[in-house]
Parts: structure tokens; C-alpha cells; sequence
């Protein structure tokens, strides 16, 4: 009862454990890499981050009881008989040295076989977002042997990987074998010449198959935590990346806007040494009064709106709002300030008065049907079954 008690805290603490781990990572990595990959982000807040916690969860629990039960009864084998321990060991150093041959070729395939899953679901982003595309250019054929190429590759090296693995367990057994027909030999020589005695040849036996079982589980749980670092690595690598554009540490709250917004001197471009999308330009809007900006495409009015909210800072020059440097203000307070109506617009999963209130979660129902009558979607929302409530996908 005292076991299956603890047994059961112990599953929850780890469950606990790992689900809150499996929170925190996606937690600070989801906005990370926007210039990644989206297939290969969504990978590693998938894939690489449940290989981890599944290793926290149940491979580290294992490998400590293992390495108690193993170290007890090697301590014991050793005071009992250093020989036939040394006879049953000394292919210990071959079975590692071969092991970690095998694990550094597997995390070689690994790799490869990640970068192509990601590419597999990248694409497979790619072509949903843009159904419409594909099917108004009748291209289903080409996408269908796009992902066919991709899928058959990602597939071939996921089977080398699973070839290389099931190498692992047979290597480690048949060592092992050997390893006991020498210490049968030797105990059937020692007990037929006095040396030892068949109860005290069968104490060491029964200890050595004690200790067999988790030695060979400790070497499946080491390279299991070499992949599982690997899968670390990866997650690591997209919570380290630092946002181009962040707050400053003195940062201040930028005040409500109320004289003008000033581009002076501005020049932008995205890749260093490239052209500029924007050069030296300089002009203000005053409060209160509208501004069209005009250009044929690729003249930068998409970026130009772009730096205000500061998805992007500029290479020289500054914006600024009633003469405060946009790179002064905390990136929170000059984003509230600022409304947008999108080229394309995205509905989220949930109401339409969820998707409505997404700018302002805190305005109210009377603000929220004053601005669907004024952008004249009222009427049409009224005649739907649930009104407002009407759930929508994404």
C-alpha cells in the first residue's frame, strides 16, 4: 500500500513536472524566430520538446534507480569476487567505445532527418494557407509531387535512423552474452577445482543478472539523453534568439500622442548592403489630419507604415512622436496607440465578438456594435443564428 502510494506521487509529480516544463519552453520560445521557418518552429515547440520531457519524465527516473540497483550489486560482486567481475566487465570500455560510434553517426542522420521534417511541414503550412492559390492555378499536381519528394526523402532517413538504433540493443546483447559464457567457464572451473563453492558461484551469478538488466537499460537511457540533448539544442537555439527590435532598459512609457509623428532623415533596408527601401526621407503628420502615401509597388509605403509600430528600426535617422524617439518608448505603450485595418484579415478561432474586441479586449459590447455599424458588418452579424456569439474557424 506505502509503494503503490508513493508510486502514485511520484507519476504525478513527474506529470506535473513535465507538463510545466513543456508550458514554460513554449511559453518563451512561441514568439521567437519570425524569420525562421514555420514548419521548423513548429517542430521544435512539438516534436523536439516532447523528446525532452519524455526524457525528463521517464529517463532520468530510470537511470537513477538503475544506477543504485547496478552500483549495489557490482559493489557486492567486487567484494565477493574481483576476478569473475573483472571477467564479466572487461568488455564494458569495447561496448562503450562502440556505442558511442553508433550515437554519432545516429545524431548526424538525426539532424538531417529533422531539417527535412521541417521542411515537410513547411510545406505542408505553406499549402493549406494557400489553398486558394493552388487550386486557381490548378497547381494540385505540382504541390501533390512536391510533397511527394519531400515526404519520400524525410521517410528514407527516418528509416536509416530506425535501422541505426536497432543496432544498438542486439550489439549490447551479444556483448553481454559473451561476457557471461566467460564467467560461466570460469565459475565451472573454480567450482570443480574447490577454488569456490557452487552456492557462492550462484550468490555472484544471481547478482550479476541483477546487475545486467539495468546496465544495458543504462546504456539505452545514455544515448536516448545524447538524442535528447540534441532535441535540447535545438529548442535552445530558437529561445535564444534575441528580437531584432526590443525595449531598451530605460525605457519610458510614451505618452498619448498629441502634436505629431516626424520621420527625420530615415533611411531603412532589410538585408545590410542591399538597396535602401527608404532613403533620407523626412516629413511630419500633424495631429488630427490624414495623410495618403502614394507609390507604385516595392516603393517601401508598406515598410515606411511598417517602422511607426516598430516591427522594424531604422538603419539612421529617427521617427518620433511629439519629438520622442520611438526607440525611447517602451515598444507596449506606442503599439496601443496605433490601429490598423489589414490588406488581409485574419479570423482567429472563437466568437466573432472574441475576434471583434481582439484589438480591446476591455471595450464594451456598445463600443464593440458601434464600430461593426459603423464598418457596416452589423446587419449581416444580427441575421446569424448566434449573433455575436456566432463561433468561427480559424
Amino acid at each position: 500500500m506505502i509503494k503503490g502510494a508513493f508510486l502514485y506521487v511520484q507519476a504525478y509529480m513527474m506529470a506535473y513536472g513535465n507538463n510545466a516544463t513543456i508550458k514554460a519552453i513554449r511559453r518563451c520560445c512561441r514568439w521567437r524566430g519570425s524569420t525562421a521557418r514555420t514548419g521548423d518552429v513548429i517542430l521544435r515547440l512539438t516534436d523536439d520538446i516532447r523528446v525532452v520531457t519524455d526524457l525528463l519524465a521517464a529517463g532520468i527516473i530510470m537511470l537513477l534507480n538503475d544506477v543504485l540497483v547496478s552500483f549495489g550489486a557490482v559493489t557486492y560482486m567486487i567484494v565477493k569476487n574481483p576476478i569473475m567481475t573483472l571477467l564479466a566487465f572487461f568488455l564494458t570500455p569495447v561496448t562503450a567505445w562502440l556505442i558511442d560510434k553508433l550515437d554519432r553517426r545516429v545524431e548526424t542522420v538525426i539532424h538531417s532527418a529533422q531539417d527535412k521534417e521541417a521542411d515537410l511541414t513547411s510545406q505542408m503550412e505553406e499549402t493549406i494557407s494557400g489553398i486558394r492559390v493552388v487550386k486557381a492555378f490548378g497547381r494540385e499536381d505540382y504541390e501533390e509531387e512536391r510533397y511527394r519528394e519531400v515526404s519520400t526523402e524525410s521517410y528514407n532517413l527516418s528509416m536509416r535512423v530506425t535501422k541505426m538504433q536497432l543496432l544498438h540493443n542486439p550489439m549490447v546483447e551479444i556483448i553481454s552474452t559473451i561476457s557471461l559464457v566467460i564467467v560461466i567457464g570460469y565459475g565451472a572451473y573454480a567450482v570443480a577445482n574447490k577454488h569456490l563453492t557452487l552456492g557462492e558461484f550462484m550468490a555472484f551469478w544471481g547478482y550479476l543478472l541483477l546487475a545486467s538488466t539495468p546496465l544495458t537499460r543504462i546504456t539505452n537511457t545514455i544515448s536516448n539523453l545524447r538524442r535528447g540533448l540534441l532535441a535540447a539544442r535545438r529548442i535552445f537555439e530558437l529561445k535564444d534568439i534575441e528580437p531584432e527590435v526590443h525595449d531598451r532598459e530605460d525605457a519610458i512609457a510614451l505618452p498619448p500622442a498629441a502634436k505629431s509623428i516626424a520621420f527625420e532623415n530615415v533611411t531603412f533596408r532589410y538585408v545590410k548592403g542591399q538597396h535602401a527601401i527608404l532613403d533620407d526621407v523626412s516629413f511630419e503628420v500633424p495631429y488630427g489630419t490624414v495623410t495618403t502615401i502614394v507609390g507604385h509597388n516595392g516603393a517601401g509605403k508598406s515598410t515606411l507604415i511598417s517602422l511607426i509600430p516598430r516591427f522594424y528600426d531604422p538603419e539612421s535617422g529617427r521617427i518620433a512622436i511629439d519629438g520622442i524617439d520611438l526607440r525611447e518608448a517602451r515598444i507596449d505603450s506606442l503599439r496601443r496607440q496605433i490601429g490598423f485595418v489589414l490588406q488581409d484579415n485574419i479570423l482567429f478561432s472563437g466568437s466573432l465578438r472574441d475576434n471583434l474586441k481582439y484589438g480591446n479586449h476591455e471595450a464594451t459590447d456598445a463600443e464593440m456594435l458601434q464600430a461593426a455599424e459603423i464598418a457596416h458588418c452589423h446587419e449581416f452579424i444580427s441575421k446569424l443564428p448566434d449573433g455575436y456569439d456566432t463561433m468561427v474557424p480559424e
